[in-house]
């Protein structure tokens, strides 16, 4: 499956990550467990069912599967409010107890997207 997602992502035309960022994203994907079956569940219920490193480790692993898949899509705007802001948005994520992981996921991307669009810059 890795391989087939590392050959997906160098045939696809995409000019806004490099070659460095793909194959780190994809070494994070690789330990990961995906699709995450944890993605729909609120964060207080993985905290209760796997505790707090648990479900941090479980946070960090589907940012950079969505980070990936960004990459895949060619969505540029939603990769580069993601890249380098993946602690934060980690950190947001377990913030929000009482949010489903992916919800808060988006919320981050579109706060951020909205706060960059002002500035004319992404």
């Amino acid at each position: 499956m890795r391989d087939e997602m590392k050959s997906e992502a160098e045939n696809a035309y995409v000019s806004f990550f490099t070659k460095k960022e793909l194959e780190e994203t994809l070494n994070k994907i690789g330990c990961s467990r995906y699709p995450n079956d944890h993605r729909s569940m609120r964060i207080k219920e993985l905290l209760r069912k796997h505790k707090y490193n648990r479900t941090k480790q479980l946070v960090e692993e589907e940012i950079y599967i969505l980070k990936y898949s960004f990459i895949l899509f060619n969505n540029a705007e939603s990769y580069k409010i993601i890249n380098k802001h993946e602690k934060e948005l980690a950190e947001y994520v377990m913030e929000n107890s009482e949010e489903i992981m992916r919800v808060s996921m988006y919320d981050f991307i579109e706060t951020k997207s909205s706060r960059y669009g002002k500035r004319g810059t992404a």
